[in-house]
């Protein structure tokens, strides 16, 4: 599993009615803390996770490395 959430994203994404396999829209996802959450929780789902910012997107995909394997 990867980094620790802080709190504050852990609730956001707690008070969501995620389900496994659900398709997920992320708008302005930064550097994608939550979105990997998100898709740890979906499962076999998808999340799609965009932000304007092509630093964040970066951000984004090196973060989700050692997550995707």
């Amino acid at each position: 599993m990867g980094k620790a959430i802080s709190p504050r994203i852990a609730s956001y994404v707690d008070a969501l009615p995620l389900r496994a396999g659900m398709r997920v829209l992320e708008i302005g996802c930064g550097p994608g803390v939550a979105a990997r959450e998100v898709s740890r929780r979906i499962g076999n789902g998808t999340i799609i996770a965009i932000d304007r910012s092509a630093k964040a997107i970066d951000l984004a995909k090196k973060g989700s490395v050692s997550e995707l394997g």
